[in-house]
């Protein structure tokens, strides 16, 4: 569950979906007030949904909620929302997914300039899979706009997601 509350502490909207870990917030369409992305679905800035993809693409639905979430403003003034389940997804604000890449567990995406030779690039932060044999290690990915594999970084055995600000070191690849 999810509600819109107003300064004042009154309930503004409800929505029931699957929420995911963390939801991310933009002003997506133009009218001066933010819009939530939370798990699959895009909420308007008065909890009606934009678009549903967990309801709309059933391959989606295991497991049954996005790790992570993220809304970034290209430089056209067009957006592109990110988020992890399963691997790493673009896409736009109407719903339409531009790429996909099945990974184990994404746990983390961010958008950033991390490189000079596009305007954006999105990293990914996959945890692996520790239960099964042969264990799966964490990876971190970067990915171009149009979904290329820019680079990849395999983690050292025990080494797996860290809080936010903690560096993970620079890798000449990422300058």
């Amino acid at each position: 569950n999810m509600w819109g509350i107003s300064f004042e502490g009154k309930q503004l909207w409800h929505w029931k979906g699957s929420t995911g870990h963390f939801p991310a917030v933009a002003d997506v369409d133009g009218d001066g007030k933010d819009e939530v992305f939370v798990g699959f679905t895009l909420l308007d800035d008065d909890g009606k949904v934009i678009f549903d993809n967990f309801k709309d693409n059933p391959e989606v639905q295991a497991p049954i909620h996005a790790d992570a979430t993220y809304i970034v403003k290209l430089p056209d003034g067009t957006w592109r929302l990110a988020f992890g389940n399963r691997g790493a997804h673009l896409g736009m604000v109407n719903g339409r997914e531009l790429w996909h890449h099945s990974l184990p567990h994404t746990q983390h995406v961010v958008a950033g300039k991390f490189r000079g030779n596009s305007p954006v690039q999105f990293m990914f932060l996959d945890r692996g899979l520790v239960n099964p044999s042969p264990k799966v290690p964490a990876t971190l990915y970067l990915y171009d706009l149009e979904g290329k594999e820019l680079w990849r970084r395999v983690q050292p055995a025990g080494v797996g997601p860290r809080p936010a600000g903690k560096s993970i070191g620079r890798e000449p690849a990422c300058q």
